[in-house]
């Protein structure tokens, strides 16, 4: 559980409430939202992107979790996939 409160400080630092708010404080860099370095194998992305979508999914932080998890689904799909993660970097 500690480690879930440390993911959702991650995902929303300030009021979690307002959509907009949420996108404008999210990084552009695919790596940094995730929270993993740019050389993190496949497996280490893996379980970042699940573990914040535990977090963020609007199933269970309601819909003020929407945005983040679109984000985060773009993030996977994009660094996942090694010939998209190829031309991201």
């Amino acid at each position: 559980r500690r480690c879930a409160r440390g993911l959702q400080r991650r995902a929303f630092k300030d009021d979690s409430s307002s959509r907009v708010a949420v996108k404008e404080r999210n990084p552009t860099d695919l790596y940094q939202l995730l929270g993993v370095t740019e050389d993190a194998q496949p497996q280490d992305i893996k379980r970042a992107y699940h573990d914040l979508q535990k977090v963020v999914h609007p199933d269970v932080a309601g819909p003020s979790g929407t945005d983040m998890s679109i984000l985060l689904n773009e993030a996977y799909e994009v660094l996942s996939d090694a010939d998209k993660r190829k031309l991201y970097n």
